[in-house]
């Protein structure tokens, strides 16, 4: 039987990475999320998953989308950023969204021809 750490392998070790990133303690995550210490115990050790949540209060103290934290992508968005961005995606009509995912899509290989380059 698959444990729900086992469907997301990543958020124990994203959880810890950034974490250790904000050079927060288990103690001072926990008090800034306002959870028990048993949940980032459940989450570092790859026990499990806490409630959602919990799960939401970790990703709020660690300024990242629940997304990021489950491995489902590996973009990390800005607190700020990722607000704005889907309040004004919303607003977009589809063809401006293309047009944003294309602008989107050459900036990347740009930035790629730059490093290779």
């Amino acid at each position: 039987m698959e444990t729900a750490t086992s469907e997301f392998p990543a958020v124990g070790d994203r959880c810890r990475t950034l974490r250790l990133s904000r050079q927060l303690s288990r103690a001072d995550l926990c008090k800034l999320a306002d959870v028990d210490k048993s949940v980032l115990e459940l989450i570092e050790h790859h026990n499990g998953l806490p409630n959602l949540r919990n799960l939401m209060k970790v990703c709020r103290a660690l300024d990242v989308s629940a997304d990021y934290l489950l491995g489902l992508t590996d973009i990390q968005l800005d607190g700020e950023l990722a607000p704005r961005m889907l309040r004004g995606w919303s607003q977009l009509s589809t063809k401006e969204q293309e047009l944003v995912a294309t602008m989107c899509e050459i900036l990347v290989s740009e930035n790629q021809k730059v490093a290779v380059g």
